[in-house]
């Protein structure tokens, strides 16, 4: 279902899709949380949304959105300290073998 969805949003016009609404709130956490869905389908799909949205010349809001929402996922995944084992820190580094290091360099690199 979350699969179909992000589909839809992808081949769905990005004016419609971002726009300073509570539908579009709604829209946006559902896409942070499918960041750090541990499907890589769902989570990439997530991902190339708001890559398309940062990079996308539709309008200043939607890409203000795209960082925001990635900055927030970002903070919050560190927060997190039922995760905070799986994420890297100054001390551990980045171990490229990690499914989750990955996901989070992913996210970092999209910028």
């Amino acid at each position: 279902m979350r699969i179909e969805s992000l589909h839809a949003l992808l081949s769905a016009q990005l004016s419609d899709v971002c726009t300073p609404s509570p539908h579009w709130e709604a829209i946006k956490e559902g896409l942070q949380s499918a960041l750090l869905d541990p499907n890589q389908t769902v989570s990439s799909l997530s991902l190339r949304l708001f890559s398309r949205l940062a990079l996308s010349n539709v309008s200043a809001f939607a890409a203000c959105e795209a960082h925001s929402g990635l900055t927030s996922t970002v903070v919050a995944l560190y927060r997190d300290r039922t995760r905070a084992h799986t994420i890297p820190t100054a001390s551990s580094g980045v171990a490229f073998k990690k499914k989750s290091h990955n996901a989070l360099l992913q996210v970092i690199l999209s910028y």
